[in-house]
């Protein structure tokens, strides 16, 4: 959900910098000085915020053509993030009951069988999802994301706590603070919804496995 993360650091940079304006504001400072600060840096951050999109996609482009020509068989038994068409065709499906669960497996169980209608090709499938279920580098992924983020929530935490309430320093140390602590719970979330898809999707295979006999 990438618009709303966008949409989130704009709403937290505005209410922030309002916030911070009606504690420290003197007699003679007016909703102009609000204004002309808020729009310089709500301009800056979407700046940054496409300039580092847009240099994502380059990076990620290069790197896919650079692997793609060095790709090996050897490469792909390695390999914990084969694009399925299969995948492809169960995020295209959007209608559906989120609490008629029966329906909802036979469904990507029918679309498992359409992909792979052979016993032998289900089996295959089974190894590659147990195999990127029982990978390590989802889990190194996920630890060293954890413990960067809170490597910086905490000294954040600390600078609220040394500086009072009047001193607008604070608010830039919540600023850090509340979108860290966004991202951790982001990339928990994340990664976890990752890890059940695929042990579900692992039942549903050993399910059709058992069926084709």
């Amino acid at each position: 959900m990438p618009e709303l993360s966008y949409i989130g650091i704009n709403l937290l940079m505005i209410v922030m910098s309002i916030l911070n304006f009606l504690l420290t504001k003197s007699q003679n400072e007016s909703i102009v000085e609000l204004i002309r600060p808020l729009i310089m840096v709500l301009l800056l951050i979407n700046l940054l915020i496409w300039i580092a999109g847009f240099a994502q996609r380059k990076i990620d482009n290069w790197l896919e053509k650079r692997r793609q020509k060095n790709y090996s068989l050897l490469t792909w038994l390695g390999d914990t993030n084969v694009s399925l068409d299969l995948f492809d065709d169960l995020s295209n499906i959007k209608t559906f009951n989120h609490e008629d669960f029966y329906k909802n497996y036979m469904m990507v169980k029918n679309k498992i069988k359409e992909y792979f209608p052979t016993n032998n090709q289900l089996k295959g499938l089974k190894f590659y999802l147990e195999t990127r279920n029982e990978s390590s580098k989802f889990n190194a992924i996920f630890k060293s994301t954890q413990t960067i983020l809170i490597a910086i929530i905490i000294p954040s935490i600390l600078t609220m706590i040394n500086f009072s309430l009047k001193n607008s320093t604070i608010f830039l140390s919540t600023i850090t603070f509340v979108a860290f602590w966004f991202l951790l719970l982001r990339a928990i979330d994340s990664m976890g919804k990752e890890t059940d898809k695929m042990k579900v999707m692992l039942r549903l295979v050993n399910g059709c496995i058992e069926e084709s006999g």
